[in-house]
């Protein structure tokens, strides 16, 4: 076989072989980006564990086509004990047949600490439409109803407390359900 021949069978078997590897690295790098999954990286760690440890219906992101954002948490009031009632939403894309495509809600936090967050368990009413002002959605008196039962501006009781460990992703199969949450949106 001469010289010429055996590059041109070297490169003839290389370059089919190069490209194929190309391909295989760029498919392999793509499915690693989009496969990974969701974590949150915002500033409330506390606000976002307590949101999602409770609230019915949530996926712990916002989904708009491929790409995963997180949700919108802002803090609306702050008692004199620390307590922090906040509101937290998200956008889901599988809910294209229905209205009901925000989920969240308004949420008290109890207290937080360096790695968890005390919440009680009727923390939240439900919200299933996008706001930034929570009164246009609920009553005053459903406000200050929701807030004593959450004891707003008493001193801290422990004894009831419930606390979750601060997580970066929705925890799934791990929520706190009642039967009061499944009447709730249909009222």
């Amino acid at each position: 076989m001469t010289k010429k021949k055996r590059l041109g069978l070297i490169l003839g078997i290389s370059i089919p072989c190069g490209c194929i590897l190309i391909i295989a690295l760029c498919f392999g790098v793509f499915f690693w980006l989009f496969s990974r999954p969701f974590t949150y990286e915002g500033e409330y760690k506390n606000l976002y564990t307590t949101a999602v440890c409770n609230i019915f219906g949530i996926q712990g992101h916002i989904s708009d086509g491929e790409a995963l954002y997180n949700p919108i948490i802002t803090i609306e009031e702050t008692d004199e004990y620390g307590r922090v009632m906040f509101l937290y939403q998200e956008k889901s894309s599988i809910s294209k047949m229905t209205d009901l495509d925000w989920y969240g809600g308004l949420v008290i936090m109890q207290k937080s600490d360096e790695s968890k967050a005390y919440y009680l368990d009727n923390c939240y009413l439900p919200l299933y439409v996008p706001t930034t002002e929570y009164k246009t959605v609920f009553t005053e008196e459903e406000i200050i109803t929701f807030k004593n039962l959450n004891n707003w501006n008493k001193e801290l009781d422990s004894t009831d407390l419930l606390c979750s460990d601060f997580v970066v992703r929705h925890p799934k199969g791990a929520l706190n359900l009642k039967d009061s949450d499944f009447k709730q949106p249909l009222n």
